[in-house]
C-alpha cells in the first residue's frame, strides 16, 4: 500500500503525541494518587494522634469515657474503627467491638512498639489502614513522659479510592481531549510547515526527473525545509543557466561541425559512416564507407595495431575527390570506447595538406639550393639580426654560423667606410625596397675581398617586413679582370698612362667645367725628337724603355691636377687645368723641356733628345675637344720645323707677337 509522505508523517507525529500524553498521564495519576494517599496518611496519623491526647487525660484520670469525648472522631464517615489499650496492651474500650481477625495487625504494632521509641505506627493489610498512637503521660513539669496505653483507629480507603478513580478518570478524559486538540493542530501546523514544502519538493523532484526545472515557493517556510526549498531553486537555477550553456554550446559544436574548414566524420565500428560535416560531403559526396575514398584497400581498424583501440591514430592518407581528383590529406581517427571497454566507433578528420605538402616541398628544394650555391646567403630578422647562413657563407668568409647568430651583417666589413655603407643598406631596406651593390668585406682571417650584395626585404601577408635576405658574390678576381680589361681599354699599357679614347673623355669634360666655371684651359701636344732612330739604333725594347722614361718625367713636371696622356707612338698629351693666366702654361712647357734636356738611360743606354710641344687654348684656339687637340697637334709641327725641342702657340702661326711670348 502506498502511503504519502504527508500521512506518513502525520501518523508519526500523532504516536509521539499518543506517547507522550500516555505517559505524562501515567505520571500525573501516579504523582496525585501518592499526593491523595499521603494526605489520607496524614489524616490518619492525625486522628490517632488527637486521640491519644484525649486517651492520655482519660487514663491518667481513670477515666474511661474515651469514646464519648472523640465523638467528633469516631463518627466521622471514614472513621471505621477505634480502640484504646493499656500499656499492656489489654483493651479497655472500643468502638464498636473487636473483631478477632484485627489481631494480626495488633501483633505488628505491639512487636513494633517494643523495639522503638516512635510514637506513631501504620500498619496497611486487606481491611485497610490502621493507625497506632503511643498514650503518653507526665506526671509534672521536667518529668520523663510515661506510656500509659495506646490507641488505634481505622480508616476507610474507599473515599481514597473513589478520589483516586475520580481523578484518574478525570485525567484522561482531558489527557485524550489534548491529545486529539494537540494532535489535530500539529497535524494542520504540520501539513502547512512540513508537509506542503515536503510535497511541493517531492513533486518539483518527481517534475525536475520528468525534465521540467520548476521553482518552488519559499515565503511561506522560512525555516530549514525553507531552505533546502531555496537551495534547490538555486539549484535548479543553476542547472538551468547550465542546461541553457550546455544547449548554447551544443549549438555551437553543431555549427562549428558545419562550417569548420575540415572533413569531419563519425564511424560506427565497422567502419562506416553515420554522420559527416558539410565539408566532408563537399569533398567526397554520399558514401557509406570511409574504406571508399582511401587509396589502397584499407579498412579503419587496420590503423590501430593488434586491434588495441586505446590511443589516437594520425597519418597522412592519399584519398580521392569526388571529382576524382587526388589529395594528401592527415587523417586522425579517435576510437570512441565507453566505460565497459568496448568499442561503440571512431570520431575522426580529415586536413587537406596537399598545398602544404607542395609547399613543403618547395621550402625543401629551397633550402637545398640555398645550400648548394655558390652566392654567400645570410638570413636576419627584421631588426637586421643574422638568424640562418648557408654554407657559401662560411667559405666565403670564414665565419660559422655560430659566430655571427644575431649579429648585424656589419660585422663583414672591411672598415669604418664600408660599417657606414652597411648602416645606409639597413636604413634604405627598411622602407621595403630592395638594394644591390658593390661592397667591400673583410674575411675571418683579415683578407678583404669586394662583394657583389643584394639586399631585399621578406613581408608576412600583412604587408610587415618580417625578415631580410642577403645574398652576396666574392668579385674580387672578376672585378680584378675587369679592371685590367678596364685598363687596357683606358689605358697604355707601357707607360700605364691615358690613352687617346680616356684622354678624349677627359678633354670633354674639362671643356665642359672650364666653360661652367669661365676658366682658361690649355692643350698640350708633345712629341719626341729623332725617336725613330733611337729604335733604330737601339731597337724596340730600348724605345720602349725611353717612352716609359719621358712618361714619368711628364708626369713630374705637371700639377696633379693636370693629364698627361700617350696618344699613340711617342706622341703624348697634356691636359693643364685652370691656368689662369697664360704665362703658366708657358712655364709648364718650359720646365718639361728642362726636365726632358737631361740624357735618358734607358737599358743602361745613355741617350740625348728632347720634346717638341704644341699649345693650344681655351676659349682662344677653340670651343670643344676636337679643336683643341687638333690645333695643338698643328702647334706641334710648327715647334718641329722650328728647330725641335721647343713649344709653340697655335696662335704663333698668325700672330708674329709671339715670338715676344717665347
Amino acid at each position: 500500500m502506498n502511503i504519502s509522505l504527508r500521512a506518513k508523517i502525520a501518523i508519526f507525529i500523532t504516536l509521539i503525541i499518543f506517547i507522550f500524553s500516555t505517559i505524562s498521564t501515567y505520571l500525573f495519576v501516579l504523582q496525585h494518587k501518592q499526593h491523595i494517599e499521603k494526605e489520607f496518611i496524614s489524616r490518619g496519623i492525625t486522628l490517632s494522634y488527637l486521640l491519644s491526647k484525649i486517651g492520655s487525660e482519660g487514663l491518667a484520670a481513670e477515666r474511661l469515657d474515651l469514646i464519648e469525648r472523640a465523638s467528633f472522631i469516631i463518627n466521622a464517615e471514614d472513621v471505621i474503627r477505634v480502640d484504646v489499650y493499656t500499656e499492656l496492651w489489654d483493651l479497655i474500650e472500643s468502638y464498636p467491638s473487636p473483631p478477632s481477625h484485627r489481631e494480626p495487625s495488633l501483633a505488628d504494632a505491639i512487636k513494633y512498639f517494643s523495639g522503638t521509641d516512635n510514637k506513631s505506627y501504620i500498619n496497611k493489610d486487606e481491611e485497610g489502614w490502621h493507625f497506632f498512637h503511643r498514650v503518653m503521660f507526665q506526671p509534672y513539669e521536667k518529668a520523663v513522659p510515661i506510656t500509659i496505653g495506646y490507641v488505634m483507629v481505622d480508616l476507610s480507603t474507599s473515599r481514597m479510592q473513589k478520589a483516586i478513580d475520580s481523578m484518574i478518570k478525570t485525567n484522561i478524559l482531558t489527557s485524550w481531549i489534548i491529545t486529539f486538540i494537540a494532535v489535530l493542530a500539529l497535524n494542520i501546523l504540520i501539513r502547512r510547515l512540513v508537509g506542503k514544502p515536503v510535497m511541493n519538493l517531492h513533486n518539483s523532484v518527481l517534475m525536475f526527473k520528468n525534465g521540467v526545472i520548476p521553482e518552488i515557493k519559499t515565503a511561506y517556510s522560512p525555516d530549514e525545509i525553507g531552505d533546502l526549498a531555496r537551495e534547490f531553486n538555486e539549484m535548479s537555477r543553476t542547472i538551468k543557466e547550465k542546461e541553457n550553456l550546455l544547449i548554447e554550446s551544443e549549438r555551437n559544436i553543431a555549427s562549428l561541425f558545419e562550417r569548420v574548414d575540415h572533413a569531419i566524420f563519425r564511424l560506427d565500428k565497422d567502419g562506416n559512416i553515420i554522420r559527416a560535416n558539410n565539408k566532408f560531403n563537399e569533398m567526397f559526396g554520399d558514401i557509406e564507407r570511409l574504406c571508399d575514398i582511401l587509396m589502397g584497400e584499407k579498412r579503419v581498424r587496420d590503423y590501430f595495431e593488434g586491434r588495441v583501440f586505446e590511443n589516437r591514430v594520425k597519418v597522412e592518407e592519399k584519398v580521392v575527390r569526388e571529382d576524382g581528383k587526388e589529395l594528401i590529406v592527415l587523417l586522425s581517427l579517435y576510437p570512441d570506447i565507453d566505460r565497459s571497454g568496448s568499442l561503440n566507433g571512431f570520431d575522426g578528420y580529415m586536413l587537406d595538406i596537399t598545398e602544404r605538402k607542395k609547399a613543403a616541398e618547395k621550402v625543401h628544394l629551397a633550402a637545398k639550393v640555398m645550400e648548394s650555391t655558390m652566392e654567400g646567403i645570410f638570413i636576419t630578422d627584421s631588426e637586421f639580426n643574422i638568424t640562418a647562413v648557408n654554407p657559401s657563407f662560411n667559405v666565403i668568409t670564414g665565419l660559422s654560423y655560430t659566430e655571427v647568430k644575431g649579429r648585424n651583417p656589419a660585422i663583414m666589413a672591411a672598415g669604418n667606410y664600408d660599417i657606414e655603407t652597411y648602416r645606409q643598406i639597413s636604413g634604405a631596406i627598411k622602407t621595403g625596397t630592395a638594394w644591390q651593390g658593390e661592397i667591400k668585406n673583410r674575411r675571418k682571417n683579415g683578407e678583404a675581398y669586394l662583394a657583389w650584395l643584394n639586399i631585399s626585404a621578406i613581408k608576412d601577408n600583412d604587408g610587415k617586413i618580417t625578415n631580410y635576405v642577403g645574398v652576396f658574390t666574392d668579385i674580387t678576381q672578376r672585378k680584378l679582370i675587369e679592371d685590367h680589361l678596364n685598363f687596357r681599354a683606358n689605358y697604355d699599357i707601357l707607360t700605364e698612362l691615358p690613352n687617346r679614347a680616356l684622354f678624349n673623355e677627359l678633354l670633354i669634360h674639362a671643356v665642359e667645367q672650364a666653360k661652367r666655371d669661365k676658366k682658361k684651359l690649355a692643350v698640350m701636344f708633345l712629341d719626341i725628337d729623332n725617336f725613330k732612330l733611337v729604335n733604330d739604333t737601339f731597337g724596340h725594347d730600348i724605345g720602349d724603355l725611353l717612352l716609359q722614361e719621358a712618361a714619368k718625367k711628364l708626369k713630374e713636371s705637371v700639377r696633379q691636377s693636370d693629364t698627361v696622356s700617350r696618344l699613340s707612338g711617342d706622341e703624348f698629351a697634356v691636359i693643364l687645368n685652370q691656368i689662369g693666366d697664360i704665362s703658366n702654361a708657358v712655364f709648364i712647357a718650359q720646365k718639361i723641356l728642362l726636365d726632358c734636356s737631361h740624357p735618358f738611360y734607358p737599358g743602361g743606354n745613355e741617350i740625348k733628345t728632347g720634346i717638341s710641344i704644341g699649345i693650344s687654348l681655351y676659349p682662344e684656339d677653340g670651343e670643344d675637344a676636337g679643336a683643341l687637340l687638333k690645333n695643338a697637334d698643328a702647334a706641334m709641327y710648327l715647334a718641329k720645323n722650328s728647330g725641335k725641342n721647343n713649344y709653340r702657340f697655335f696662335s704663333e702661326r698668325t700672330d708674329s707677337s709671339s715670338d715676344v711670348i717665347k
